[in-house]
């Protein structure tokens, strides 16, 4: 196993690139020799994240992608399959921010956040693991928050959304690791380094963790196990 190229040879989906962690997540995959395909909310942001992944993975694509649209994540997946002969790993980064407390939500924000959070991650799922059983190995890597774990005011939504990612991962790891297919959560902790969590990313998409499943990895500075309250400006910042 070389070290400097823990992907080499293999294609990775990666849904959001529309924020500093998805971007991070693909620029790494895409150093360490995967071909990556990534969702971005226009084109200008696609083409500029494809600038820099060229010369080191000219496979690469991207695809104008809402997460809380059914038919774009359709369009999204039809198109990786199209593209990629096989899929190795799927990072689901779903990431939607609404700062209103509890009592101000409408019923459309709870409906497009439970949209991009849960039912993205179960549609690229579904879409992508009869090509990863075929293969006989795959890694799925959703990722999350600490919020679930520590309250943050004015932050229900994105914190009942986030919460979800968990028990879907413990179930989906269930059911596909007959099939030789890994299923892990990581938490991003407030304000977290995106190249760092890039790194846990990695680690958790290559075989360097073909012991671990089921699992929730925290990447948060040890933020979270400090008696330090978030506020929302820092879950924000995420």
């Amino acid at each position: 196993m070389r070290y400097d190229r823990l992907l080499a040879g293999k294609n990775a989906v990666v849904t959001w690139a529309g924020s500093g962690i998805g971007a991070a997540v693909v620029r790494k995959f895409a150093q360490h020799g995967a071909a990556v395909a990534y969702g971005v909310p226009c084109a200008a942001l696609g083409n500029e994240i494809y600038a820099e992944l060229a010369p080191i993975s000219p496979e690469s694509f991207y695809v104008v992608c809402d997460l809380s649209d059914s038919c774009s994540v359709e369009a999204f997946m039809k198109e990786v399959l199209t593209r990629f002969a096989d899929v190795d790993v799927l990072i689901n980064n779903p990431h939607a921010f609404v700062p209103l407390d509890l009592l101000c939500c409408e019923e459309q924000q709870i409906e497009e956040l439970m949209h991009i959070y849960q039912r993205s991650t179960m549609q690229t799922i579904r879409a992508l693991f009869p090509v990863m059983k075929e293969k006989g190995n795959g890694s799925i890597v959703n990722l999350s928050s600490t919020a679930v774990r520590r309250p943050v005011q004015g932050a229900p939504l994105f914190t009942a959304a986030t919460a979800s990612m968990g028990g879907l991962t413990r179930v989906a790891a269930l059911e596909l690791c007959s099939q030789h297919v890994r299923v892990n959560e990581l938490q991003a902790g407030f304000a977290t380094d995106p190249d760092q969590l890039a790194n846990v990313a990695l680690f958790l998409a290559s075989d360097m963790s073909g012991y671990i499943t089921a699992s929730t990895i925290t990447a948060d500075n040890g933020i979270s196990k400090a008696l330090v309250t978030p506020t929302r400006r820092d879950l924000h910042a995420e």
